[in-house]
């Protein structure tokens, strides 16, 4: 083994160490804690049922280990052709259910949602007006990408309706379970871990219920992922136009939503990780490239807006206001929002240097608070965690029952929405139970694969830890972690199947014996 070699495996074990951790915490908060979202965004913290929690795992390692120990090499029993066939039907009966709650629930969309489609409407009759002082656009310049979006899609098709794009929306999702299919087949080598996942992604419904939020959310994280899945094969066959459509589609997320930088700065740490390991300058010029293109399509999207409007993208608020915001326990909302991004912005007379001082000196005044409490700010940050990580339903069911329908729902609809409906209570049971599973298998897959793991199997981990991170600090919303929490899924998968495989193991060698 080589110096880089050595390096590598180094570097694997500490990024699987703190993911590892990270899933572990999780994993108990899970287990101990749940929360709930109600209609004003307030979280209602709950404690969870312990034993029915640790029945369950025991449940899943049984049922993995059984599984292994009965199919262990014998995948081919079930003929390909009849895999194949199994996951078509399962996949285009998702597409089909997701638009049939699109065209059912016909959910028209508020806040954030319904600012954005009406400012890109607004802007097909010559109406700028967000971009004036105190207008939406004003304040939030970072969504001129995602108004772009929806104002060339109306632009296109003639209308400024909302099925359009919801609709869309079950097209992403669709292709986005797609693609981290294969992302997992890669990662794993295996079409038959490949295929479970997409079968628990399909169950898991709370992603599917973003198709119904008009935002970034959805059309982000296909183009994030697909750029993930294209960095794999950039890496297999060494073709650099595989790096140049990786770098293109996570450009194209991050400009629909920023939240997926994170994404493509863990691509970047990889791909220089990967010229040290390989000495391919193809590696570097990746990096330089993304570097160029993000800051070209960010300034050209910024410049098109410019064009439309005639008037200058604005500084907005700062960023670290929502930060300050995250790291706030005002009325007890643990890092939510609570308005202190636009306060700060106003009071500061709209000015961006003297709103950034002091948001930054809140947040300097907070963590101070924080090292000097210890215990209260180890309080603050696991009940944010709770908050953002342990809602079963990741605001799924918030995001839809707080916007008012154009239709009228039918009673199973109305059942799952609702708190009092029989299927909102099971839904939020399952998924409770789901989440305990996923966080345990994921951490499960840390630890079998602690020794092993290469260092691209990490990418989708490494996007984790930096969600994680970043999330603790930035705003609290559990619709944020969403789409860290969905990947997680072939990850959880991966884990139990290695449990199952080590429990059946030495059930062969006492039965051996």
């Amino acid at each position: 083994m080589n110096n880089m070699d050595r390096l590598e495996k180094i570097l694997s074990r500490i990024a699987i160490l703190i993911f590892g951790s990270i899933e572990l915490v999780l994993t108990l908060l899970s287990i101990c804690s749940t929360a709930f979202i109600d209609d004003i965004e307030t979280t209602v913290f709950k404690r969870d049922n312990i034993c029915l929690n640790i029945l369950i795992l025991v449940m899943v390692a049984a049922i993995s280990a059984i599984v292994r120990f009965r199919c262990c090499g014998k995948d081919s029993r079930l003929q390909e052709k009849t895999s194949h066939i199994i996951f078509l039907t399962v996949a285009v009966t998702n597409i089909v259910l997701m638009t049939l709650w699109i065209m059912t629930t016909r959910l028209s969309p508020t806040l954030d949602q319904k600012s954005v489609l009406d400012i890109a409407a607004g802007m097909l009759k010559g109406d700028y007006s967000a971009w004036d002082a105190k207008g939406y656009m004003f304040y939030y310049p970072f969504q001129n990408g995602i108004v772009i979006y929806y104002y060339m899609l109306f632009k296109i098709t003639g209308t400024t309706g909302y099925i359009l794009p919801q609709l869309l929306n079950v097209v992403y999702y669709a292709i986005s379970m797609y693609v981290l299919y294969k992302i997992t087949c890669i990662v794993s080598r295996s079409q038959r871990i490949g295929r479970l996942s997409y079968y628990v992604m399909v169950i898991w419904v709370p992603l599917a219920m973003y198709t119904t939020f008009i935002y970034g959310t959805i059309p982000g994280f296909m183009f994030s992922v697909l750029s993930i899945m294209l960095f794999y094969y950039y890496i297999d066959k060494r073709k650099f136009i595989y790096a140049v459509m990786s770098i293109l589609s996570m450009v194209v997320a991050c400009i629909l939503k920023s939240n997926y930088s994170i994404s493509l700065i863990a691509l970047l740490i990889f791909m220089v990780a990967d010229f040290i390991h390989t000495k391919d300058k193809k590696s570097i010029v990746f990096v330089i490239l993304t570097i160029i293109m993000l800051a070209a399509g960010t300034k050209g999207i910024n410049k098109l807006t410019e064009s439309i409007t005639g008037k200058l993208t604005p500084d907005g608020i700062p960023k670290v206001a929502w930060a300050a915001m995250g790291l706030s326990n005002s009325n007890d909302l643990y890092g939510w929002w609570d308005g202190y991004n636009l306060f700060v912005y106003n009071k500061n007379d709209l000015d961006y240097g003297m709103a950034q001082k002091e948001a930054a000196g809140k947040v300097k005044g907070l963590v101070q608070t924080y090292a000097e409490a210890p215990v209260y700010g180890a309080k603050f940050f696991a009940k944010k965690a709770i908050s953002i990580w342990c809602n079963p339903t990741f605001q799924g069911i918030q995001i839809q029952k707080s916007r008012l329908s154009d239709g009228h729902y039918p009673k199973i609809v109305e059942s799952v929405l609702f708190d009092d409906g029989a299927g909102n209570k099971a839904l939020y049971d399952i998924l409770n139970l789901m989440q305990t599973v996923i966080y345990t298998g994921a951490f499960l897959w840390a630890v079998f694969n602690y020794k092993d793991a290469g260092l691209y199997s990490l990418t989708i981990p490494i996007i984790f830890i930096g969600g994680f991170l970043f999330h603790i600090v930035w705003e609290a919303k559990a619709q944020y972690t969403v789409t860290y929490f969905y990947m997680l899924i072939p990850y959880a998968v991966m884990g139990w199947n290695s449990c199952g495989k080590a429990i059946s193991e030495k059930l062969k060698e006492v039965l051996n014996a």
